[in-house]
């Protein structure tokens, strides 16, 4: 589909936040590698406001941002010529979390 857009000389944005569902394949690995940000009990934080079981990237960790980084860059390479972010000021500002 992005393949026929840009054949018609569409730039195209997608729209992105830093959650991730937790349904998605990406939240058991980034859970597995530590990318998600964690409770002071080592438990992933997650919120339902939005949608249930939502974990937040970890961009205090550059290897977290790498491996984000990389699957915005395999969109890249789709065709997504740039990306709007959002929902950033939805992060947490606690001592609560580590």
């Amino acid at each position: 589909m992005l393949k026929r857009l840009k054949e018609k000389g569409l730039k195209i944005c997608v729209w992105i936040n830093p959650y991730i569902a937790q349904r998605s394949r990406l939240f058991e690995e980034g859970r597995e590698k530590g990318y998600l940000v964690k409770k002071a009990n080592g438990d992933i934080w997650q919120w339902n406001l939005w949608q249930p079981g939502m974990a937040l990237v970890d961009f205090t960790n550059p290897y977290a941002c790498e491996w984000y980084a990389g699957y915005l860059l395999e969109l890249a390479d789709m065709g997504v010529d740039s990306f709007k972010t959002d929902f950033g000021e939805r992060i947490p500002i606690s001592s609560y979390f580590v």
